[in-house]
């Protein structure tokens, strides 16, 4: 009863409603995925740069190591070259306690002992010290058997404190297939759960390749770099973190060393044959996750992937409070404008009802009380009905003066301009006469 009361139901009101909302939907949605595609845009781009950034770093770091490692084999080679009559004996074979290279247990081969000022080079960690010593880099000396480069010399150490020796390279590897060409090989590993960065070179005895010495440097990055990732937030829960080739995370803020390579994520990555990119993807990998964005970058100097992750709703969050703000506001416009149009329609209705109370009134009684006009839309009306009520109220005065013959009354211009006065005041003369 009371909406009927307030008549928001009318047809007017209802059409003005329907016109509001659905130009309001229609422009809204329009602004709204205008905005949500400049959004995702502009955070692609960010991404983009703060990868660039970090490939940058990584970049720094990389060289870095490299020129360290390389003053290392320069300084390698020097100590080397000092020992410039390294001999080989022809005839003298010994027994050296080497590992196989496949079940990595002890095994006995020949080996031509080497020798430097007649000294056998055997048991000889001098340069190899030195090396450590003076560029704190890891340094093997191998020579050459017919199974394989074994190592001779060394200062890497087990977790024994004992020299890691025996350990042979196949005469099958890439390593010594380079090294038997008279070429330098350069590589990057992952060993006990670090990156290193090496290179080998031939040595040489009496113009043959009869040997190689091995230089690697474990690789700073990713202790460096962690700190730097760590610090690195991307909206709420994003973070940024690498991962090699393979699935393996080499840094991330909680998940360092997890395996991804069997994840739909890394399978829909590796299958991005593009250098850098986005991907959309669900994380965890179940009914219950949520979409994700990964923006990647493949770093081929360091054969990883870096990425930097983020949630998918924190990227439109501010703009979907955006949304929000505005719906709620173009709500309160509704109801205000609806409530405002209500009461003028209120308004409206008691001006009809007094108007059409006068008339009845007049058309009864032939008078009716004055109507006090106002500076609005229904001033002239209320206007028009007082005269009504004046000319009919004059009316009747005259008519009761003729009837009790009070005749010759001087009459106002509203009776002689009114045909039923005029035709009063013609019988007044009449009479007069």
């Amino acid at each position: 009863m009371i909406l009927k009361r307030l008549n928001i139901f009318s047809g007017v009101q209802l059409i003005i409603n329907a016109v509001l909302v659905t130009a309001f939907i229609i422009v809204g949605l329009f602004v709204y995925f205008n905005a949500r595609e400049k959004v995702y845009t502009d955070t692609r781009e960010q991404m983009y740069l703060e990868i660039e950034e970090l490939s940058h770093i990584i970049d720094i770091y990389r060289v870095r190591d490299r020129d360290i490692l390389n003053m290392a084999a320069n300084f390698a080679e020097y100590k080397i070259s000092e020992f410039s009559d390294f001999e080989e004996s022809d005839s003298a074979l010994i027994d050296y306690v080497a590992v196989n290279p496949l079940s990595k247990k002890p095994m006995n081969i020949k080996i031509h002992e080497w020798f430097v000022d007649e000294m056998s080079f055997l048991n000889n960690f001098n340069i190899v010290d030195q090396i450590k010593k003076l560029s704190k880099v890891n340094a093997s000396i191998y020579q050459k058997t017919p199974k394989g480069y074994v190592n001779i010399s060394t200062n890497i150490l087990n977790t024994q404190e004992e020299r890691m020796l025996g350990d042979i390279i196949s005469n099958s590897s890439a390593i010594v297939q380079a090294i038997e060409s008279g070429n330098i090989y350069r590589s990057r590993i992952h060993k006990n759960d670090s990156w290193y960065q090496i290179i080998y070179k031939p040595i040489y005895i009496n113009g043959k390749v009869r040997g190689m010495y091995y230089i690697g440097l474990k690789e700073r990055i990713g202790r460096a770099l962690k700190a730097i990732f760590d610090k690195r937030k991307f909206f709420q829960q994003g973070h940024a973190f690498i991962m090699t080739k393979e699935g393996r995370l080499s840094i991330h803020p909680k998940e360092r060393g997890m395996d991804y390579s069997k994840t739909k994520m890394f399978s829909d990555l590796s299958k991005l044959n593009g250098e850098t990119g986005i991907l959309k993807y669900r994380w965890p990998e179940t009914e219950l996750g949520k979409p994700w964005y990964l923006s990647f970058k493949y770093e081929e100097s360091i054969d990883s992937y870096i990425c930097i992750t983020f949630p998918k709703k924190e990227v439109f969050n501010q703009l979907n409070k955006q949304l929000l703000y505005i719906v709620f506001w173009f709500i309160l416009f509704v109801i205000s404008f609806q409530l405002a149009v209500t009461y003028l329609n209120e308004l409206r209705k008691k001006k009809v009802q007094l108007i059409s109370k006068s008339i009845s009134e007049i058309a009864k009684e032939g008078r009716t009380e004055k109507l006090k006009a106002r500076e609005d839309d229904y001033k002239q009306v209320y206007t028009n009905i007082n005269l009504i009520s004046e000319k009919y109220t004059l009316l009747a005065k005259h008519a009761d003066k003729l009837v009790n013959s009070q005749l010759g009354t001087k009459q106002t211009d509203l009776l002689k301009n009114d045909l039923i006065g005029n035709a009063l005041i013609q019988v007044d003369k009449k009479l007069l006469k």
